[in-house]
């Protein structure tokens, strides 16, 4: 297994993060790196973590924030990092 490190800034929206604590006090996320940049230089995005049911249906994703790679030491992370 090859050895790889990623470096990221991402930006979360505290009002956003409060309606997702779940009743134990965590946030589940989910987070998914893009090999294409958003108009905003952006190619990381993170939302509420879904049941598989919820998945399947296509349900609406409550995004919880977004960010971008910033370096990578990996060409299978992100092959367009622009540093």
């Amino acid at each position: 297994m090859k050895n790889s490190t990623t470096l990221a800034t991402i930006g979360l929206k505290l009002a956003d993060l409060e309606k997702m604590v779940t009743p134990s006090g965590y946030i589940n996320l989910t987070m998914e790196i893009s090999d294409k940049q958003n108009e905003y230089g952006n190619n990381i995005s993170l939302w509420q973590s879904q049941t598989k049911e919820q998945r399947d249906a296509k349900a609406f994703k409550s995004y919880a924030g977004n960010g971008k790679v910033l370096w990578t030491s990996s060409s299978d992370v992100y092959k367009a990092v622009k540093v």
